[in-house]
C-alpha cells in the first residue's frame, strides 16, 4: 500500500515541477518585448514600480524567426543602442528569454558593441540572428533608445560569398602559382596579426573581456575604428613578416606536398567564406554539399586512372602492352613519316621557330638527295641489261666501269667554296683588288 502511494506522490511532484517551469517560462515570455524593424523603443529611467520586481530590472527584447526566401539569404539584423556616453549598462544575449536570464545568473555578459576605451555618444551596434529566434537583455538605470535595423541585402555578405565562390573556382589555377602563394601568405599573416591586435586590445581594456570566435569580426571592426593606426601597422607588419618567411623558404615550393597543402588551404578558405556568408546555416550546408564532392570526385577519378595505367604497365605482358599502345595511337603514320616529322620538330625546337635560313638549308639538302636519286636512275637506264627491271648494286657498278672506260679521268682544277657571300658583287671585288 505504501509503494503505490509513494509512486503517486513522486508523479505529482514531477507534474508540479513541470507546470512550475512552464509557468515560469510563460511569465518570462510575457516580460519580453518584441521589436519591429525600424521602430525605436524608448525606455526611460527606472521607476519605483519597476524596482519592485527583480526580473523587470532586466529588460528583454526579442525578435521572431524569419523564413528563408531567395530575397533574405544575405539579410543582416542588428540592434542600434543609443545611451549616454558615461552610462553604465550590462547586456546579455540568448536564443530565448530563459537563456537570457540564465546568462544573468551565470554573469555571462556580452561585450559586443561596448567601447574599449573612453565612451562616446555614438550608437552601439549589437548583431542579432536573422533566421532564428533571438533575445537581447539589458540592465541599466539610464534611459536608452533601442532600434532593430534590418538590412535585406548586406553587401558585405554578398561580397564574401562571391569572393569565396571565385576562390573555389580558381583553386586549381592558384594552387601551383608561386605569386598566389605569396599573396596567400600575406593574407594569412594579416589575419593572424589582426587576431593578435584584437586580443591585445581586449586584454588592455578596462572591462574583463574574452576573445570569442563568433564576435571576432565585430570586435575587429571596433578596434579598427578606435585604434586605426596601430591596427593598420599590425596588419601590414604581419603580412610582410609571413611573406618574407615564405620567400626565405621558397625552395620548399618544389615539393609536391607543399603545393598540395597550399591547394587545401585555399579550398578550405573558400568553403569557410561560403559557409559563413549567410546567417542561415541550412543554406551554408547546402552550398558545401553541392561544392565539396566535385573536386574530390575529379581527384579520385584521376588517381584511379593513374593506378590503372600503372597496373597495366607492371602486370601485363609486352605483347599486350604493345597492343594497348597501338590502340591508344591508331592514327600514327609510317616509319618514314614519323622520322620526317621528328626531323622537322628537331629543327623547330633547335631554332625556336621556322626561320628562313634553316628551312632553306633543309630544302637544299632534300633537293640534293633527289638529284642523286635521279642520277642513279639515269645511269641505270643507260645500261642495256636493266630495261624493264629494277636497278641493282651490281648494275650500278657495271655502269660506272663503262663510263670510266669511255671517259678516262683527267686532272681538272677543283675549287671548294668555303664561304659564300650572296651580297658580294664583282664590282666590289674588282675595286677591292685595284
Amino acid at each position: 500500500m505504501s509503494a503505490p502511494l509513494l509512486a503517486f506522490v513522486i508523479l505529482g511532484l514531477f507534474n508540479a515541477a513541470s507546470s512550475f517551469v512552464s509557468w515560469t517560462e510563460a511569465f518570462h515570455e510575457q516580460q519580453a518585448t518584441y521589436l519591429r524593424p525600424g521602430e525605436p523603443h524608448i525606455h526611460d529611467a527606472q521607476t519605483l514600480l519597476n524596482m519592485l520586481y527583480v526580473h523587470n530590472q532586466i529588460q528583454v527584447y526579442c525578435q521572431p524567426p524569419m523564413e528563408l526566401t531567395m530575397w533574405n539569404v544575405f539579410q543582416s539584423n542588428r540592434l542600434r543602442l543609443q545611451i549616454a556616453a558615461d552610462g553604465d549598462y550590462s547586456q546579455y544575449k540568448g536564443a530565448t528569454v530563459r537563456e537570457v536570464h540564465q546568462a544573468v545568473r551565470q554573469l555571462d555578459e556580452c561585450h559586443e558593441g561596448k567601447p574599449l576605451g573612453h565612451s562616446t555618444e555614438e550608437p552601439r551596434i549589437v548583431t542579432m540572428a536573422t533566421h532564428d529566434h533571438a533575445c537581447y537583455g539589458i540592465y541599466t538605470v539610464e534611459p536608452f533608445v533601442l532600434t532593430l535595423e534590418v538590412i535585406s541585402c548586406d553587401l558585405e555578405r554578398v561580397t564574401q560569398f562571391t569572393f569565396g565562390l571565385v576562390l573555389w573556382l580558381s583553386c586549381p589555377l592558384l594552387a601551383d602559382s608561386l605569386l598566389a602563394f605569396y599573396c596567400s601568405a600575406a593574407s594569412l599573416g594579416a589575419h593572424l596579426a589582426g587576431v593578435l591586435a584584437v586580443a591585445a586590445a581586449l586584454m588592455s581594456s578596462d572591462r574583463e573581456r574574452h576573445l570569442r570566435l563568433g564576435t571576432l569580426k565585430v570586435n575587429f571592426k571596433l578596434v579598427l575604428k578606435e585604434r586605426p593606426t596601430a591596427t593598420t601597422l599590425a596588419l601590414i607588419g604581419g603580412a610582410w613578416l609571413l611573406k618574407s618567411a615564405c620567400q626565405r623558404f621558397s625552395f620548399l615550393w618544389r615539393r609536391t606536398l607543399f603545393r598540395r597543402l597550399h591547394h587545401r588551404l585555399l579550398r578550405a578558405t573558400s568553403y569557410w567564406l561560403i559557409f559563413t556568408a549567410s546567417d542561415h546555416r541550412g543554406f551554408g550546408w547546402t552550398c558545401l554539399m553541392l561544392l565539396i564532392p566535385w573536386p574530390e570526385l575529379l581527384s579520385l577519378i584521376s588517381w584511379l586512372n593513374t593506378q590503372c595505367a600503372r597496373y597495366q604497365r607492371c602486370c601485363l605482358k609486352p605483347t599486350e602492352q604493345w597492343e594497348i599502345v597501338s590502340q591508344e595511337a591508331p592514327y600514327q603514320g609510317s616509319h618514314w613519316r614519323i622520322g620526317r616529322s621528328g626531323h622537322d620538330n628537331l629543327l623547330s625546337e633547335s631554332q625556336g621557330s621556322f626561320n628562313p635560313i634553316s628551312m632553306r638549308f633543309y630544302h637544299e639538302q632534300r633537293q640534293d638527295e633527289q638529284n642523286e636519286h635521279n642520277d642513279n636512275a639515269l645511269v641505270c637506264e643507260s645500261c642495256p641489261n636493266c630495261h624493264g627491271r629494277p636497278s641493282t648494286w651490281s648494275c650500278f657498278n657495271r655502269c660506272l666501269q663503262m663510263s670510266s672506260t669511255r671517259n678516262p679521268p683527267s686532272p681538272e682544277p677543283h675549287l671548294t667554296t668555303l664561304y659564300r657571300n650572296l651580297h658580294y658583287s664583282n664590282s666590289e671585288s674588282s675595286s677591292a683588288f685595284q
